[in-house]
């Protein structure tokens, strides 16, 4: 654990002196996953991405297209005859809909 503390270089200050302790331990296993664990989230998001494509998108694929279309913005480019679209900031709150987010 101790080598582990002084290859990291974003390690906090607290973990170099208490390198040995369980608390440590126990705070390097939150921030960096065993490989199993982290090859079983990808296994289900490659599982379950072509369910949400296939059956949920396309019953909502109109209101995705209008919530772009009102939160776009154009804007003329500084310096250059090209024009930018982009996504706007916008108030959560605005949205209508029930656990839209």
């Amino acid at each position: 654990m101790e080598a582990l503390v002084q290859v990291l270089r974003d390690a906090p200050p607290h973990w170099v002196p208490r390198a040995a302790a369980s608390e440590v331990r126990d705070e390097v296993l939150a921030l960096y996953p065993y490989r199993w664990t982290n090859f079983l989230y990808e296994l289900a998001g490659v599982l379950s991405t072509p369910y949400v494509l296939w059956f949920t998108i396309p019953h909502h694929s109109q209101d995705i297209v209008d919530f772009l279309h009102r939160c776009t913005v154009s804007q003329e480019l500084p310096h250059t005859a090209a024009l930018a679209h982009f996504c706007a900031p916008f108030d959560t709150s605005s949205v209508e809909g029930e656990g839209v987010l």
